[in-house]
This record gives structure tokens, sequence and C-alpha cells, in this order.
């Protein structure tokens, strides 16, 4: 996606972001520094280039324990709410409300995949129901919880939407859901922290898989810190699978982190 760059002189347009996250009809960019006085115009360029879309943000990264992003409006309509459709589902949410990343639909849709028709499956950091509702529809439960009341919200709007009925959603810290119920699957999206939580989920599981998705530079450091942690509790690790899924940063990126729990 980095056409709307063929408006800029040439000197200049090598330098401009190549990528970005398209949510429903929303661009979100991320600008250097340098490109902040002519953000507007890089703005214009995006909604000339790419007639779908409506609005172009710029993203100045995710803040606090609601995981929402900090956006500034530089093009097109003056709203943040979209619909975004993938994998058969619909989901209304307000970018500026709520985190959603469009680059891992291909994993909700193998961890759709993945669950047995018979699992219990708690989605610990659910937003508006991404992994969810695709889940739902071959679970026979899913608990869903996120401290953001705005997710929640969504998520009840996006399980009539999507006419999904087996979903418990919990608005509230992690640790405080679902007092002691027992799962089959546990997902961890929350890439910066979802380790601090990782006690919680071993107390939880059932034995069977936990998808803990991480940032990291260093997968075995990790790995390793994942038998620690489980030997602590006096858990299990029967293996551990790990996958790249995309680029974070220079040196970062995001992986998750298939556990087998006996």
């Amino acid at each position: 996606m980095s056409g709307y760059r063929d408006l800029f002189p040439e000197g200049l347009r090598e330098r401009l972001p190549r990528a970005f996250d398209v949510v429903g009809d929303i661009c979100i960019i991320k600008l250097p520094e340098e490109f902040l006085p002519i953000r507007k115009s890089v703005g214009s360029a995006i909604l000339k280039t790419y007639k779908h879309m409506r609005v172009v943000c710029i993203d100045r990264g995710v803040t606090g324990d609601q995981r929402v992003r900090n956006l500034e409006i530089i093009a097109g309509e003056r709203r943040t709410d979209t619909e975004q459709r993938e994998n058969g589902c619909i989901y209304r949410l307000d970018v500026a409300q709520v985190y959603f990343s469009p680059r891992l639909s291909g994993e909700r849709a193998l961890m759709a995949s993945l669950t047995g028709r018979s699992e219990s499956v708690w989605d610990m950091f659910c937003g508006v129901g991404p992994f969810s509702i695709p889940v739902a529809k071959t679970a026979r439960e899913v608990c869903a919880s996120d401290i953001n009341e705005n997710a929640i919200r969504y998520l009840k709007e996006n399980m009539k939407l999507n006419r999904v009925k087996n979903i418990d959603p919990f608005c509230g810290d992690a640790r405080d859901a679902f007092g002691d119920k027992k799962f089959d699957r546990i997902i961890m999206n929350l890439p910066h922290c979802s380790l601090d939580f990782f006690d919680c989920a071993l107390e939880r599981c059932a034995g069977g898989m936990i998808h803990l998705y991480r940032i990291c530079r260093d997968p075995p450091a990790v790995c390793e810190e994942i038998r620690n942690r489980a030997h602590e509790e006096n858990r299990v690790v029967e293996g551990i699978d790990v996958r790249k899924l995309h680029g974070y940063s220079v040196t970062d990126s995001l992986f998750c982190f298939d556990i087998r729990i006996g």
C-alpha cells in the first residue's frame, strides 16, 4: 500500500511510510516526526489513491490499561467509528475507544479452526470480539473479558450482529473474571504484558492450550520464562510451539506461543 507516495516529489516519497493499517474505511498511519508538518497532505494523498477510505488518522501510540490509540484525524470525515468485515464476521467499533489490529485476521481464523466443539474457551483480553466471535461459532462456550467498558459494549453489539449467543462477556480485570471456572483453551492477546497474567491462565487452564501473544526480540528467552513460571505454579508444560506473526519494530516482532499444558 505505497501508491499514495507517488503523489510526492521523488526525494520525499522514498522516506514516507510504505504501509499502514486499514480498519473498515479508516486508514491508521504512523508518521515520523519529520513528516508531521505535511501530515494533511499525506492524508489527502491517501484518500485520493484509495477511494474506499473515508478517514485518515495518525497513530501516536497505544496508551493505558484500556489499550486505546492516541489518534489525530488528518483527512476525510470527522469520525472514528466504522465497521470491519473479516472471516465472515462484522465488527462495529470506534478505533479511538478500543484497540483493533487488522493484521491478525488470519490468526483469528486459525484459532477458530483449532477449537473443538466441546471446548470451553477464555478470551482473556477480548476487545470487541474478533477472537471471541469466530471461536464461539465452533466452541461450546466462550468467556470473554476486557477492562475497557467500550470494548465490552461493542462486543455485545457484535454478538447480536453476528447472531452469536454462547459468549459470556465480563467487564473488568481478567483476574476477577468468571470465578474459579476452568477452561480447555485460553487466548492471551495482550502482547506487551501477557506474561503478567500467565499465572492466572495456568490456574484456570484445565489442561489444554494457552495461546500467549508477546512482542519480543528473543523467543527462546520467553519460552524459558514460560517454563519457569509454570514450574513455580506446579504445572507441566508439555510443549511450546512458537509462531512469528509480523514485525513490530526494528528489533522486535509479535509472536504467538502455543503452550500445551498437562
